[in-house]
């Protein structure tokens, strides 16, 4: 058994160079065979684009094309290898006559090759030669051209209102795609821009989506747009806002609140130097009897050729009101204060009974008052002797407002001589009180009392 195989492995290995020789051999033959020889082979050149002819005949009828399938096609080439192997998509010619446009709206490509030469040498076959269109009706519509900036322009600059020359554009083409158009841009960069420019730009349609619609069968009526840009230096001001009118009698504004308090503007640098300000003056309270909030749009009270530079366009102002308050302050004869008394007269003041003046006003402000803090006075320099009926003067402040109707009686009288007794000086008339006295120095006889008293002589 083992010297059979042994001998089968002989007879296989037997002579093994000589027919690894052999088999190299056949295959430098066949190597050398096969390039020496032009062969034919196949092979598919793709994307070949097709020429579309006689388009204008469809538009003339008032219709509008767009190719659906078939703007490009492929062709599988035979022939010799040294040939094909130079082809490529230039060496062919497709083109679709839309003048033969079949009912179907299908057009048959026709494709050839550019080099008789090459073309008498190979043979090709059209793997799909139908072009499709669709065919609608062609309309219009006119739209103003938006400008879009993009980047930033440089620190301590703005952009301000740009405008675009034309600023209205027809755009025409098919029906289905006009109705879905609703913008119309012009996009100019101003990236780090220090000064004022034009540029030149061509417009592009979008729907309501903001897909483009540029280049679906689609014409402007301008191919280019020209957009200024104006850029201006920037400054930070501050607002400045107040009221105008009253609230509804019985109440006060007790704050005015508004944010922001301060904001960017620019324009020319001659006339951001004459403004240090903005002013927001016609806020009215007229009638108003509760808090009120109002959104303020900043650019209705810029200047002339003053635009605004930040994002912050509406002022919102915030304005408390309150109900006043109203407190009876009981006023009594020595708080009365006698102003610029004559001393060769006596005075003799006398108040009515339950005399009183009211206080209205925040509670905060009323409800501290008290007569010290009114302050009662009567000037009474410009009195001769006599009867007189006077209001008392009061301590004035914004924070509240006095009603007093009631008045005092005040007596004037002159001095009586004065006799000498031995040698000294006797006064029929008594001194005033101390304490009236001391608040009226000038004063050197008042008799006080209240109206239920009589008076003596």
């Amino acid at each position: 058994m083992q010297s059979e195989k042994n001998k089968k492995k002989t007879g296989f290995f037997r002579d093994l160079p000589l027919k690894l020789a052999a088999l190299a051999i056949a295959f430098l033959v066949w190597f050398v065979v096969m390039n020496a020889s032009d062969y034919s082979i196949t092979r598919t050149i793709r994307s070949i684009p097709v020429t579309q002819m006689n388009g204008e005949m469809i538009e003339e009828l008032g219709k509008v094309y767009d190719v659906t399938d078939g703007e490009t096609v492929d062709v599988i080439v035979k022939g010799p290898r040294s040939v094909v192997d130079t082809l490529s998509a230039s060496d062919f010619s497709a083109v679709a006559d839309l003048s033969k446009m079949s009912i179907t709206n299908t057009v048959q490509i026709q494709v050839s090759v550019v080099n008789q030469v090459k073309a008498s040498q190979v043979s090709f076959t059209v793997v799909d030669d139908m072009m499709s269109l669709s065919i609608e009706d062609k309309t219009s519509v006119d739209l103003p051209v938006k400008i879009v900036t993009t980047g930033e322009v440089a620190d301590g600059y703005a952009l301000g209102s740009a405008s675009v020359t034309p600023n209205l554009v027809r755009i025409e083409g098919p029906e289905s795609v006009i109705s879905k158009i609703t913008e119309v841009r012009a996009v100019v960069s101003v990236a780090n821009r220090t000064a004022s420019f034009e540029e030149t730009v061509t417009p592009s349609c979008f729907d309501a989506y903001g897909e483009s619609m540029t280049g679906k069968n689609i014409t402007f009526s301008v191919e280019e747009v020209t957009v200024s840009l104006p850029i201006n230096p920037t400054k930070e001001v501050p607002v400045i806002v107040s009221t105008r009118g009253e609230p509804e009698e019985g109440y006060q504004v007790t704050q005015l609140l508004y944010n922001p308090e301060k904001i960017v503007i620019s324009g020319e640098e001659a006339l951001l130097n004459e403004i240090s300000s903005i002013r927001i003056s016609d806020i009215s309270v007229d009638g108003i009897t509760e808090n009120m909030e109002k959104n303020v749009d900043i650019e209705d009270y810029l200047p002339n050729d003053i635009f605004l530079a930040d994002t912050n366009e509406e002022i919102a102002v915030s304005i408390s009101v309150e109900k006043e308050v109203k407190k009876t302050i009981s006023i009594q004869l020595s708080d009365i204060e006698l102003l610029n008394a004559n001393e060769d007269y006596t005075y003799t003041l006398t108040v009515p009974t339950g005399y009183a003046v009211t206080a209205s006003g925040l509670a905060d402000s009323v409800d501290s008052l008290n007569a010290a803090k009114l302050s009662p006075k009567l000037d009474v320099s410009d009195y001769q002797p006599g009867t007189h009926l006077l209001q008392v003067d009061y301590l004035e402040s914004s924070d509240y407002k006095l009603t007093n109707s009631m008045r005092v009686t005040l007596v004037i009288a002159e001095k009586e001589e004065t006799s000498t007794v031995e040698g000294e000086e006797t006064s029929t008339e008594t001194t005033a009180d101390a304490n009236d006295t001391e608040k009226t120095s000038t004063v050197e006889r008042i008799t006080l009392k209240t109206t239920s008293e009589k008076t003596t002589e």
